[in-house]
């Protein structure tokens, strides 16, 4: 077995990036990283393939689907070449033992996790990256989760998916940021929510929820815009409130509650990333109920008119468990990821 100690700590914090249009963006910003303990690794992970299939385990539509098989890759580096429609990363090891969980949210309600996947070390003959060179076997793992229940998208729900990872690792505890790609299910999947989601009352919590309550779309100019807009005045600005809330309740947190709230974003090729925008918080009073929101304002969501489009947004808290709530914000939000990303060869691989 490969040890822990073999690994440089911040090895996934210095080589996770990821291709946002011709130029690369960090995962996570130098002020997050500065927040991480030196135990906490940063690790990739990458919905590969959703193939739906119905109860006979014979693939239909998402329309049909009662379950889906999922396939993730965990590493670091994950890029997209949009000319080539094709995806890059530096895979994990193939004795990577640590635990990736499978988490799924439905409309706009918080996710919550579904089972852990199942290891099996996946080959194949891939083209080179680099023009010029000719392609080779690799070897590489990924983790599969099969037979998860997508019924709700039938009936006309929205269906996120994403995944995290969870130690021990090498048999010694280990935390991770998982950043994560997003994958949507569903004949029509942008997230619609026309009333603002206002708690029935507060309470103090240890484990919360997050939900996103409104995403206002604008341009370079404070214009409000269309999410189908492409001229070149929307270059993916918005508005964002975030309401944080008792886990599995209806009830915001208490005003004096402070723990951090950051505001991550993913694209339709791309893994998540903090959109390294700092959040006004606010104190409002709704329906006689006196409670906290964060805003985050002038979001920038792409570097171009759709450069990433569809985008998924969620909030995340720091020091306690939480239960995000992913918004899809698009003119068309499901997830189109024609071919599986293609690996680096690993270490401890046959």
């Amino acid at each position: 077995m490969r040890k822990l100690s073999h690994l440089p700590k911040i090895l996934f914090a210095v080589l996770a990036c990821l291709a946002w249009s011709n130029t690369v963006e960090h995962l996570v910003s130098a002020r997050s990283l500065l927040s991480l303990t030196t135990d906490q690794m940063i690790i990739g992970s990458r919905i590969q393939i959703v193939w739906p299939h119905n109860a006979l385990g014979n693939e239909t539509s998402a329309r049909e689907a009662t379950a889906a098989n999922v396939r993730v890759a965990l590493g670091q580096s994950f890029s997209y070449d949009r000319v080539a429609h094709q995806g890059y990363f530096i895979s994990v090891p193939c004795d990577f033992d640590a635990t990736p969980k499978l988490w799924m949210g439905i409309n706009n309600t918080p996710a919550k996790p579904l089972t852990v996947g199942q290891r099996r070390i996946a080959s194949g003959l891939t083209p080179s990256r680099y023009q010029g060179l000719p392609p080779h076997m690799s070897t590489w793992p990924v983790w599969d989760f099969d037979d998860i229940d997508v019924s709700r998208a039938t009936r006309g729900d929205i269906l996120y998916l994403f995944t995290t990872v969870e130690g021990p690792l090498y048999g010694k505890p280990q935390t991770f940021l998982t950043v994560s790609s997003v994958w949507s299910h569903g004949a029509d999947v942008r997230t619609f929510a026309p009333e603002q989601f206002v708690p029935s009352g507060t309470q103090a919590a240890a484990a919360v929820d997050t939900i996103i309550r409104i995403v206002w779309p604008h341009d370079v100019n404070g214009n409000a815009v269309s999410v189908d807009d492409t001229t070149l005045l929307n270059f993916g600005l918005v508005n964002v409130g975030v309401l944080v809330l008792a886990h599995d309740t209806n009830k915001s947190v208490p005003v004096e509650w402070d723990h951090p709230v950051s505001l991550w974003r993913a694209g339709a090729t791309s893994t998540g990333a903090t959109t390294q925008v700092t959040p006004q918080k606010r104190i409002v009073t709704e329906n006689n109920v006196t409670f906290p929101t964060w805003e985050f304002n002038d979001v920038q969501l792409s570097l171009g008119p759709r450069t990433d489009a569809p985008y998924y947004l969620w909030a995340r808290v720091e020091d306690a468990p939480f239960f995000p709530a992913i918004w899809g914000h698009g003119a068309d939000v499901r997830t189109n990821f024609p071919a599986q990303d293609v690996p680096g060869q690993p270490q401890n691989c046959p």
